[in-house]
């Protein structure tokens, strides 16, 4: 290979690296990232709840700082051969050392986005990004363009339902990474190469006539889609609960095992979120810091409120009740400044009004609700 031939490989140290291909090979590790990081974190919280509370305050624990260190130095290593190749083609110079000094000192920048250092690593990592993404080759950048190579969005918003219709059967990965943080990048993924997976693999000899029918697919599948996957998820849901349903009504353990399971996890959700919770003459308080409060929007004060709520009914044996079994532990809820305990958000109706629930309508029952929240938006600051 000569020096600037292009190298369009996924791991590679010779030629160069056109923008496309660099942000195909950016998408792969995202993937890689979601499969070994972040996914397995998020499914540790359903199976262990009570990791959820050692992630309160916004602070996270040594450990999981660890691992995405550990990640984030996989993840460089794989980005090292696209940064080069990329520095390479940007720069247009035959002159290895300075090239790979500048490569490794980008890539170390983007390491600090897996570093503890708060948004400006975020920050640098995401412009080394972005910087090589965007800058036109010196050497790619004269090439003609391919009348070929475009964004896909059939292959995009269809992924492995365009694939079958193709002959790309390897978007078929899209299923099992719809259940991962996957599942976005390897759409853009497909995007990107789509029309080079469907033009090789069905042997197309009239480009025009290729572009005709990628662009009709992909009104199509912009169309379908949504339709199919509403009905799938639907189906999905459906069968799923019956069998749930059966499966629980002959064992009972199972269905109290799934109970206790979602009720550990809410309240672990809900410990993470407050500085404190504290219990005293029936009254719950949650703590939090009255900064964050002020700036809160409060469509989620509402929303905090409501998990408060929930914790409390879980405490209380109550999770399952009708409304009018739950209203008086929502009187009984305050969320509190963790500066000066003062109150910042409360509820109260009066039991009189609470009377005939059963009699009222959905609407009506959403208006006394509504009725009954008292926020203060102006918190004493430290």
């Amino acid at each position: 290979m000569s020096y600037f031939e292009e190298n369009r490989k996924f791991l590679g140290f010779n030629g160069v690296l056109g923008r496309r291909d660099f942000i195909v090979n950016c998408m792969i590790i995202e993937i890689i990232e979601s499969l070994i990081c972040s996914t397995p974190v998020v499914y540790l919280f359903f199976i262990y709840p009570d990791l959820l509370k050692s992630f309160s305050s916004g602070t996270f624990p040594a450990w999981y700082l660890q691992w995405v260190a550990v990640v984030g130095l996989i993840s460089s290593v794989l980005y090292f051969s696209s940064i080069l190749r990329r520095t390479r083609d940007i720069l247009g110079v035959e002159d290895d050392n300075k090239i790979n000094v500048i490569a490794g000192v980008l890539t170390v920048l983007n390491f600090c986005g897996y570093l503890p250092f708060g948004t400006f690593g975020r920050f640098l990592s995401l412009f080394v990004l972005i910087y090589l993404a965007m800058q036109k080759g010196a050497i790619t950048g004269v090439k003609p363009p391919s009348n070929v190579i475009k964004f896909n969005w059939g292959a995009f918003f269809g992924t492995w339902m365009w694939g079958l219709f193709n002959k790309t059967p390897i978007t078929l990965l899209m299923i099992p990474l719809f259940f991962t943080f996957g599942g976005f990048p390897f759409m853009i993924l497909c995007g990107l190469k789509g029309n080079e997976w469907a033009y090789k693999n069905k042997k197309c000899d009239d480009v025009e006539k290729f572009h005709n029918s990628q662009k009709n697919q992909s009104i199509l599948w912009l169309i379908l889609v949504p339709v199919l996957s509403f009905v799938f998820s639907v189906a999905v849901l459906g069968v799923s609960g019956v069998a749930l349903y059966k499966y629980s009504k002959t064992h009972p353990e199972f269905k109290a095992k799934v109970t206790k399971m979602l009720s550990d996890y809410q309240v672990s959700a809900v410990e993470s979120s407050f500085d404190k919770i504290e219990v005293k003459d029936g009254v719950y308080r949650f703590y939090v810091d009255p900064a964050d409060w002020k700036d809160m929007p409060e469509t989620f004060m509402k929303v905090e409120f409501r998990n408060a709520v929930s914790y409390a009914l879980i405490k209380e044996g109550k999770a399952f009740e009708k409304k009018s079994g739950f209203l008086y532990v929502m009187n009984n809820v305050k969320i509190c400044s963790s500066f000066n305990n003062e109150v910042l958000a409360e509820f109260y109706i009066n039991p009189e009004d609470a009377k005939d629930l059963s009699k009222k309508t959905s609407v009506e029952i959403k208006q006394l609700i509504e009725k009954g929240y008292k926020f203060n938006n102006h918190p004493s600051l430290p």
